[in-house]
């Protein structure tokens, strides 16, 4: 049996000594006394019914690129709202790049935007035309999970294109097999068009601990800095750094330094459905990392308490599922860490509610965040954000 998805529709039973074995709380180390603060500089304003996501942000030229999932649209706005482009083109189209983005639509440096799908690297001007289209020529080419909201950024370097890469095997999620060819991470390289996944778990990592483990516990985060990339694996409270050249060798690992993280630790075997693909809510998890400033900021949720984690297991119904949500309502908030690079803690705060914690990116000299939406009311204004991290005076 499995945990409870998203929808309050399908909670299932879970044993009491289940929930317990499964949670963990890890309580790293107490945030200092906050020598930062998170100081909301600016904020733009775009007119627009819907839902759009955040891809990228060009402080030089005072460029935004938005996307409408639903709609299949990318807009591109200056920091005044206005609408400069908008751009669909999904469809039966000569230059379309098919129905699904595998990362965020990125600026270059030459006055146009890139985007990767499985229809290869699309380069367009400002005026949505395109300019070049490198195909994949890997074959077969190698699955690559998603999400449909394009909101994952890519990063560039030296020449290539990296991303998040995960993606199903031929093994289930009860093989010891899973585990060990499950890969996090893609390359694209712009040069032949070739696309190579790479970048496994590590031997001691919390999803070789003999549990199943479900694939959204395990989506990367990552950001490419000095050489390096730095990646945290979903729950696991554990900030890796490696070499960003192959064969992308480990240079360390450290500890997390969560306040307070209560991590997922899977479940036996026999609790899962091998063909289904759920959520845990009540388990922490990773949602954001970038590098700030010789820094590293990472959004986050802490996951539930142990009662509460219980409490979440235990709803069997859709009225126990409802009455069990009330009873945290506003409980958890997103929070979020600064951190230095050798994961030593610096300053934590719970997440602005202005911000989206999933959303946000590092550009120029600040960080730039979508804003929350409004989960009760739809609005025809959609925000940005620019936002400082700054010392406290005194």
């Amino acid at each position: 049996m499995t945990a409870p998805s998203k929808n309050p529709g399908y909670p299932y039973l879970i044993l009491l000594f289940i929930a317990l074995i499964n949670c963990t709380t890890e309580k790293a180390q107490e945030a200092p006394e906050t020598n930062f603060q998170i100081s909301i500089v600016d904020s733009i304003q775009i007119e627009y019914l819907g839902m759009l996501g955040l891809m990228d942000v060009d402080p030089e030229n005072e460029r935004i690129l938005m996307y409408d999932m639903q709609q299949g649209l990318i807009l591109l706005t200056d920091f005044k709202g206005n609408k400069l482009m908008e751009m669909k083109k999904q469809g039966d189209v000569k230059d379309s790049y098919g129905y699904f983005l595998w990362a965020a639509a990125t600026f270059t440096q030459k006055g146009s935007f890139m985007l990767l799908s499985q229809n290869g690297l699309f380069e367009f001007d400002l005026d949505g035309e395109l300019v070049r289209n490198v195909r994949h020529s890997t074959d077969p080419l190698p699955g690559i999970s998603g999400k449909g909201t394009a909101d994952k950024e890519m990063h560039f370097h030296n020449g290539k294109v990296y991303l998040t890469g995960i993606s199903r095997n031929q093994y289930t999620k009860i093989e010891p097999e899973y585990y060990d060819h499950f890969e996090l991470m893609a390359r694209f390289d712009p040069e032949d068009g070739q696309l190579h996944r790479f970048m496994g778990l590590e031997e001691n990592s919390v999803f070789k601990n003999g549990m199943a483990h479900e694939m959204i516990e395990m989506y990367p985060t990552f950001t490419i800095s000095d050489d390096h990339l730095y990646v945290v694996v979903g729950t696991e409270p554990t900030l890796y750094k490696y070499e960003a050249e192959e064969p992308y060798s480990l240079v360390t690992s450290a500890k997390i330094p969560y306040p307070e993280f209560h991590a997922s630790k899977g479940l036996p075997h026999d609790k899962v459905d091998v063909k289904a693909i759920t959520t845990d809510q009540s388990a922490g998890r990773a949602l954001n990392l970038k590098s700030f400033k010789d820094n590293l900021v990472l959004s986050y949720h802490t996951g539930y308490t142990p009662s509460d984690r219980e409490a979440y297991y235990q709803a069997k119904n859709p009225d126990s599922y409802r009455e069990f949500s009330q009873s945290i309502s506003g409980k958890y908030h997103p929070q979020f860490l600064l951190m230095d690079k050798s994961a030593q803690l610096l300053a934590n705060w719970e997440m602005p509610e202005t911000l989206d914690p999933r959303q946000f990116l590092a550009r120029g000299s600040h960080l730039w965040f979508l804003g929350r939406f409004n989960q009760e009311v739809e609005e025809d204004v959609v925000k940005v954000y620019k936002v400082d991290i700054v010392p406290v005076e005194g």
